[in-house]
């Protein structure tokens, strides 16, 4: 909310209207939902939605370095920037998570998939997951509120990788 809040005050444009106009249009994306918090604003802190391919979308962008449709939405050096941890990993007591870090508003997950790969993690497990050496974008959607938040990376590693190699 508070990145919500710094946004609105550098481009004088409401969040949502912001990503609107400079994010979801460029990329496509025709169906975001904002939940709204009981002040009216967009719930920045999880309350967007929008359909896996669309999520997807946003992850070929950070992938792309930035660029969509030959034009540089988001700057590369932000994207490196991003995508390179700041902080070591919020579960140190769990050894699934050795390695991990947070970029900006990425995880960072080192070679837990046996390879260099990001992603988000959304409440109760949507998860959309990019491993550039298979210039790969897994989106999951799923409803585990419960279980523990390496799951869909245990999925990912232990499922969806196997898989993808072996059609290589």
């Amino acid at each position: 909310m508070l990145l919500a809040e710094i946004l609105e005050e550098l481009t004088g444009r409401p969040l949502a209207e912001y990503a609107q106009a400079e994010l979801f249009k460029p990329l496509g994306i025709q169906a975001a939902y904002w939940k709204r918090t009981p002040t009216g604003l967009p719930d920045a802190e999880g309350g967007l939605y929008l359909a896996p391919r669309d999520i997807a979308k946003i992850v070929r962008l950070y992938l792309d370095e930035g660029r969509v449709d030959g034009r540089q939405l988001v700057s590369r050096d932000w994207v490196r920037e991003s995508l390179a941890p700041a902080t070591p990993s919020t579960y140190p007591e769990d050894p699934l998570w050795k390695g991990v870090g947070y970029g900006y508003q990425w995880w960072v997950y080192g070679d837990y998939l046996g390879q260099p790969a990001w992603g988000g993690r959304g409440f109760g497990g949507q998860v959309p997951i990019a491993v550039p050496g298979m210039d790969l974008i897994v989106v999951l959607t799923s409803w585990n509120i419960y279980g523990p938040a390496t799951e869909p990376l245990k999925l990912v590693r232990d499922r969806i990788l196997p898989a993808v190699q072996k059609d290589n």
